[in-house]
């Protein structure tokens, strides 16, 4: 039998609750809460499958991982979300440093033109 203490599980082979539990990130995959949070999720992958995957048929897998890469960075940076009063993701969670930067840049612009 193996004793954790002298031989700890590798880090490959934790579950990832395990590892999110020792990020202290707090899960909720039973009882309150689960039904809305697999209503975000399922909402998430709908938007991704209709928007993106199969819009662009992918046909290998770097192109699928870049593809997704965009999407997620559309998604977060660019997208506005109705549930967020038409802000996006980072505009109501970091109050969105790129788009302060858009922001500043089409002022300079502007001030640039006048």
């Amino acid at each position: 039998m193996r004793d954790p203490d002298v031989d700890p599980i590798p880090s490959n082979m934790r579950s990832g609750t395990t590892r999110l539990i020792e990020a202290e990130v707090q899960v909720s995959m039973d009882g309150k809460g689960r039904a809305l949070d697999n209503v975000i999720i399922e909402r998430l992958w709908r938007s991704l499958k209709y928007e993106d995957i199969y819009l662009k048929d992918y046909e290998t897998v770097p192109e699928l991982e870049k593809g997704l890469r965009d999407y997620f960075n559309f998604y977060n940076h660019e997208r506005p979300h109705q549930s967020l009063g038409y802000q996006t993701p980072a505009d109501v969670y970091f109050g969105d440093p790129i788009s302060d930067l858009h922001q500043h840049l089409d002022n300079e612009l502007t001030l640039a033109y006048c």
